[in-house]
Parts: structure tokens; C-alpha cells; sequence
């Protein structure tokens, strides 16, 4: 991961003295311990089972770790003997019958590891809890400039994307199997983390129904756009917010909005001790209200647009051709896009719009065509329902499968309330 290295942490001074909402605001049950030591006790007996069924088949194995996720849990083996890797990989029905478990996964070779793992389902799904991931030091990581937490993986791990590296990304599931869960978990992480002077937002939800939990948002740059000609004109604007922006970078020869926030720091900083401030930054409009001359920082900005088939539909070759021009030079500046929606066909997640979206998310699709257009493979058709994911990013290799964090209406709800009493 390259990163900048001015992107550091810049004060925030009397200027900016907005208070993030406290972690108290959701919801958290512990799982009560009698419930914890239970389980614990069926993934001992779960694994004498398999070394049993492992011997029965004169295969020897040392039994490794075992790592408990929300959907399934992981049982790693060590062979005394490697040409024995072939038995195991044939063996699948033999342990679904002595497990009694449906869903059987054999991983063959776990990486970094001289091991494999059985992958059983849990008798009982254990819900993801957004509080908890973001006190997890994968989201506090000083190195993530966006950090957002998405859920778990199939062991249990925390899984943060940073939306600074996904560039742009394309969320596609079926109806209600868990694209508007990954939205909600994306923008209260950035809620989590940023000001509304650090942090735009731009959402557009042509339904006008699932965004309107968040139209009182301090943070929102506009009223949220709920028509196609308003989408449009929101484009046409990011477009040009985009060609400002390289000019700003370019006046004082910098190369990204950490780079330009740490000078306009700076910029405050001298201005302030010398009673004055004259820059080529003053070419911008937008200045600080005690220091003329010095500008206000960058914010990035991430759009959200919901149901990105309502777009394609309705302005097809206007939105492909702003969306695919945002690809190409937005992130640069610190401009993001998120889209989402419930028809992941070819008619909709065209060529185009793959290229324009490089890190995507598929959640439950209908069927196998689905998921090679949102994955370029098949796998999310096999999916279970709600808020099980495959993330598919550029810059890896392979894909994280995760559980989403669940985050109720309330609880949205007492969070941006707390935000817009500012």
C-alpha cells in the first residue's frame, strides 16, 4: 500500500470544532459467556470428529487452529504426509454425513500455511457488530485516509476497506440481500471519522426512499437528488469540481489533497503570526473567514448513488460517459464514487461502468451471469442471504469473502441526529 506522506493528520484548530459521534450510539450485546463456553464446546467435539473421519481413511493430521466467524468456522489440519491432500479433497460427502453439517467447504491449501481447512457452517449465525469493528485497530489504523468497516470474514477477521485505494466502487446484490447494509456501514464509518469540513457527501437516490435517514447531514455538500436531470447536473459539477481541483493542485505544485491541506495549514499558520496571507491558493473562492487570502481546506468527497440502474436507464449515454470521465481522474483528488444496485446485468454494469468502478461488491445474486458481471466469476449466486459478500478490489488478488455489519434505523437515525444538532 503507497502512501502519501503528507497525508497525516492536520490540526483542526478553533475553526473546526465539531465532535464526532460517540461509539455509544450503537448498539452492543455482549455474547453471555454460558452461550460462548457452549460453542466453544461443539467446535472441540466438531474436530475430534473430523480427526476420526481423517483416520478412518488412514489419513494423519495435526490438528491446528480453529477460527470462529460469523457464518462459518474454520478447522486447520497440518498432514503428516502432503500426497495425502488428494484423499482429503475427496472426502467432502463423507464429512458432511459425520459433522451432520449441509455446508462443507474444503480449503486445500490455506496461504502462507503448509496446512488445509474444513470450513463448517455455524448452527446458529452469529450477527456482525459495527461497533465493534470500528474499535478494532484495522479502522484505527493512522495509514487508512478512508477507512470504513465493512463486516467479517469467514473467520471472524475485521474487514476495512479504504475507499482512498478502492478508487471507486460497485456494489450489486438481488433485492434484499444487503446493498443498502454496505452503504449504511460505509457512510457511518466516514461519519465516525470525519468532519463535515473534512468530508462531502453527494447522495443521490433516484427512488427517494433509502437515503432520507441522512438529508439532515451536516456533511451533505447538497439536498439529496431524487431526479435524473438533478443526477446529471451533480455529474456535470463533479466534473469540473475535478479540473479546479488539478489546477489548485497544480498552482502549488502538489499532488494530492493531502498534500494541498497540509500547505493550506501552513499557509494559516504564517498568516496568522505575520497578521496577513498573499498565495496563489487565493485563487480559490473559498477562504477562511478570519484569514482573506487563505483558503479552506479540501474536503474529499465521496458520491453515493443509489440504484445506478434507475441512471442508466433513463440517461444512459450521458451518465456512462460523466461516470467513466470521473473514473479516470476523480479519486486523484480526493473524489469518490459509490454506486449500487439490485440489477446486476450487462444492460446496467456495462463495460463501461466496469472499468469505471475497479472495487466492487457482490452480495447474493440470482444466478451465475450475475456474478461474472459484478465479479468477472462466478460465486455470488451461492451466496446466503443478507449481508454475505464477496469484495473483489483491483489492487489484490482474489476475493474477501465477509458478513456485513447489521446497523438498525434507530440507530442510523441517532447518529445523524447527533451530527446535524451542530
Amino acid at each position: 500500500m503507497i502512501i502519501d506522506a503528507c497525508e497525516v493528520e492536520i490540526p483542526r484548530g478553533k475553526h473546526n470544532e465539531f465532535q464526532l459521534p460517540p461509539l455509544e450510539l450503537i448498539n452492543y450485546e455482549p455474547i453471555p459467556e454460558d452461550v460462548r463456553a457452549a460453542r466453544a464446546a461443539e467446535t472441540q467435539r466438531l474436530r475430534a470428529v473430523l480427526v476420526d473421519t481423517f483416520a478412518a481413511f488412514h489419513v494423519e493430521v495435526t490438528p491446528g487452529r480453529i477460527k470462529c466467524g460469523p457464518d462459518v468456522t474454520r478447522y486447520e489440519f497440518t498432514l503428516s504426509d502432503e500426497k495425502n491432500m488428494r484423499i482429503v479433497t475427496q472426502l467432502k460427502t463423507e464429512i458432511m454425513a459425520a459433522t451432520q453439517n449441509p455446508c462443507v467447504n474444503i480449503v486445500a491449501s490455506i496461504p502462507g500455511k503448509v496446512s488445509f481447512g474444513i470450513e463448517l457452517a455455524n448452527s446458529e449465525r452469529e450477527d456482525v457488530n459495527l461497533r465493534e469493528l470500528l474499535l478494532s485497530p484495522n479502522f484505527t489504523d493512522p495509514l487508512l485516509r478512508l477507512p470504513v468497516a465493512l463486516g467479517r470474514d469467514v473467520v471472524g477477521e475485521p474487514v476495512i476497506g479504504d475507499i482512498a485505494e478502492m478508487r471507486h466502487l460497485l456494489i450489486g446484490s438481488a433485492i434484499g440481500m444487503g446493498k443498502s447494509v454496505c452503504v449504511n456501514n460505509i457512510l457511518l464509518s466516514l461519519l465516525y471519522k470525519f468532519s463535515p469540513t473534512e468530508l462531502e457527501l453527494i447522495l443521490i437516490d433516484l427512488k427517494n426512499v433509502e437515503m432520507n435517514v441522512y438529508r439532515k447531514l451536516p456533511h451533505l455538500a447538497a439536498p439529496i437528488v431524487t431526479s435524473t436531470s438533478n443526477a446529471i447536473t451533480r455529474l456535470k459539477a463533479l466534473v469540473q469540481e475535478v479540473e479546479r481541483r488539478f489546477s489548485l493542485f497544480e498552482c502549488e505544485g502538489v499532488t494530492s489533497v493531502g498534500e494541498y491541506n497540509r500547505r493550506v495549514y501552513e499557509l494559516s499558520q504564517t498568516a496568522r503570526a505575520n497578521g496577513g496571507a498573499a498565495s496563489l491558493l487565493a485563487r480559490d473562492r473559498r477562504q477562511m473567514n478570519d484569514l482573506p487570502g487563505v483558503p479552506c481546506r479540501l474536503p474529499h468527497i465521496i458520491v453515493v448513488i443509489n440504484e445506478l440502474a434507475d441512471l442508466m436507464l433513463q440517461a444512459k449515454d450521458e451518465a456512462e460517459s460523466l461516470l467513466s470521465s470521473l473514473a479516470m481522474k476523480a479519486s486523484a483528488v480526493g473524489i469518490h464514487l459509490v454506486a449500487t444496485t439490485q440489477m446486476p446485468q450487462k444492460m446496467v454494469v456495462t463495460e463501461t461502468i466496469k472499468r469505471a468502478f475497479p472495487s466492487r461488491i457482490a452480495l447474493k445474486v440470482t444466478d451465475k451471469q450475475e456474478s461474472r458481471v459484478m465479479l468477472d466469476d462466478e460465486g455470488a449466486e451461492t451466496l446466503m442471504e443478507h449481508g454475505d459478500g464477496l469484495l473483489r478490489m483491483e489492487i489484490e488478488n482474489g476475493m474477501t469473502r465477509f458478513r456485513a455489519a447489521i446497523v438498525s434505523y434507530e440507530e442510523i437515525s441517532r447518529i445523524v441526529k447527533f451530527c446535524s444538532r451542530q
